[in-house]
């Protein structure tokens, strides 16, 4: 006959199947061994409900702590709705285990049931008023749903209770998150640090609050501590580190970070755009390992259109063909939000002043239009200088593949019209439609700019007008720039023009931005369509 001793000691060996059968073998002369059958069938993924129905049917026959400790291992297995029932009844039993609250809590938020959650956190707080547990996760809560002096008040409370315990809560530490505190929590967390200076969710605060705080250096040090606490880093960290390696200028570091994130990380496309732009950074001072990387990454993705394009541009392809526009699309996608900020502030763009010159020359200084198109508008940067040249009860239309940026020109409330389509379609589909196009920092997207300007010929009436922008090269007809762009040779912008049909009227050079801090020069074309 099997002991107490011997099936205990087969289920801590985690021989959950032989400790099952020795448990069942002894229920009949101790009816708490119905406890450690159900614990083994729940370890081996196979529910005894027949036991727990039982367990529950003679709650007076066992203690509240029995109950709490069923309800956190059928949690554990991944078993909630059976987890719930037991932690029910250690409530019923003790109303007053603070613990039981909290595995409820943990329970009901695997279930997905907000609304329930709320109330037993409601109900627990004035029943544990003094106690840190129940004060700090009632404060996470109310700082989740923007009671934040809410949470304030009950922290401060946990912290004159137990300020060691406190400081070492999740919950402490997404108040000040949530609230855009990080020099707060990074000072918490490094009191923390002083006790436990391995503790991952200690180190976790430390990493992500001096990104989030600039300080990418101390940044560094703590995610590579993190890592050595986790066997794999998770993804949205990995993402952190990855930005505070690029804040540090660590571009290789910060490429091959980010390139270590899952494929099914959520926001793939965002990281996929964070490498882009190391890259290129990194030919700036590595071009070896800009394009041993850049070879690495085509290779593993032949069909991306954005990766293939822009390694080719870090290889020094130059006669590389121009992508389609959806890799324009999702490039201005996700820049559209700061796109205003970055160019004018950052980049000193200058598109709409040389517009505005171009427009007042002798010939033209005071001619308005009654049919205007902005093509490419991005976030309608030309808009100002294109309402003023506009009749009254003229139509304004801004056309750009990026829908977001659309949004953000909608809030000039400025266009007629906006509609999101790529500019060479949109025109050939429109002949004859506008006497004048504006064209500013665009053709920089383009290889060949036959098809771009043979698209203005026919979205132009007779004598209609463009005034465009080019990034200009020597010598080659065009060639693709470690940025991704196109620069065009004078001759080479000549021989499209008038293959497409358009007569030069006007060409000047002048500065368009800058790029890495240097001026980037450009010319800019007036041309009729006759």
């Amino acid at each position: 006959m099997t002991t107490k001793a011997q099936a205990f000691g087969l289920f801590l060996q985690e021989k959950y199947s032989e400790a099952l059968d020795a448990f069942r073998a002894l229920v009949a002369e101790d009816f708490s061994m119905h406890v450690n059958t159900a614990v083994c069938a729940a370890n081996l993924g196979q529910p005894d409900w027949k036991t727990t129905d039982l367990l529950l049917d003679n709650q007076d026959r066992l203690p509240a702590p029995t109950f709490l400790y069923l309800a956190e291992i059928f949690l554990v297995s991944e078993n909630a709705p059976q987890a719930l029932k037991f932690i029910d009844r250690a409530l019923a039993l003790d109303p007053n285990n603070v613990q039981a609250y909290l595995t409820r809590i943990d329970i009901l938020e695997t279930l997905g049931d907000g609304d329930e959650v709320l109330k037993t956190v409601d109900g627990m707080l004035p029943r544990f008023a003094s106690d840190e547990r129940a004060l700090c996760l009632a404060a996470g809560y109310a700082a989740h749903y923007g009671q934040i002096e809410k949470a304030r008040y009950l922290l401060k409370k946990a912290l004159k209770i137990n300020r060691l315990y406190t400081i070492f809560q999740e919950d402490f530490y997404d108040c000040f998150q949530l609230t855009n505190h990080e020099y707060r929590a990074l000072a918490f967390a490094k009191e923390a640090a002083q006790y436990r200076p391995n503790a991952p969710e200690i180190l976790y605060v430390l990493a992500t609050a001096s990104a989030l705080t600039g300080a990418t250096d101390e940044a560094d040090a703590y995610f590579r501590k993190l890592s050595e606490n986790y066997d794999v880093l998770p993804d949205r960290l990995k993402s952190m580190w990855a930005d505070a390696l690029f804040g540090s200028r660590q571009y290789v570091r910060a490429f091959d970070m980010a390139h270590s994130v899952s494929p099914d990380y959520p926001f793939k496309d965002g990281i996929r755009a964070f490498m882009r732009k190391a890259l290129y950074l990194m030919t700036q001072d590595t071009p070896d390992a800009a394009r041993e990387r850049a070879e690495q990454w085509r290779g593993e993705n032949p069909d991306d259109a954005m990766i293939t394009h822009y390694c080719a541009a870090v290889l020094g392809e130059k006669d590389a063909p121009a992508p389609p526009p959806v890799v324009a699309q999702n490039f201005f996608d996700a820049f559209a939000a700061d796109f205003d900020t970055v160019m004018v502030d950052n980049l000193n763009y200058k598109g709409d002043a040389l517009l505005d010159a171009a427009l007042t020359d002798a010939g033209i200084k005071k001619k308005k239009f009654k049919n205007i198109l902005d093509a490419g508008c991005g976030t309608g940067l030309l808009a100002p200088v294109l309402k003023q040249r506009l009749k009254n009860g003229g139509r304004l239309v801004g056309v750009d593949v990026s829908g977001l940026m659309l949004d953000e020109a909608r809030k000039k409330i400025v266009y007629t019209d906006l509609v999101q389509q790529d500019i060479v379609s949109y025109c050939s589909e429109n002949a004859d439609a506008f006497d004048f196009i504006a064209c500013m920092d665009v053709s920089s997207y383009f290889g060949d700019l036959t098809p771009l300007f043979t698209a203005f010929h026919t979205a132009l009436k007779q004598g209609g007008t463009a005034v465009f922008s080019i990034l200009t090269t020597n010598g080659d007809l065009f060639a693709l720039q470690t940025n991704g762009q196109y620069k065009h040779s004078p001759a080479f912008v000549a021989t499209c023009l008038n293959a497409a049909g358009l007569t030069e009227a006007a060409v000047k050079e002048n500065v368009l931005r800058l790029e890495l801090g240097e001026p980037e020069k450009c010319l800019v074309f007036r041309v009729v369509k006759k």
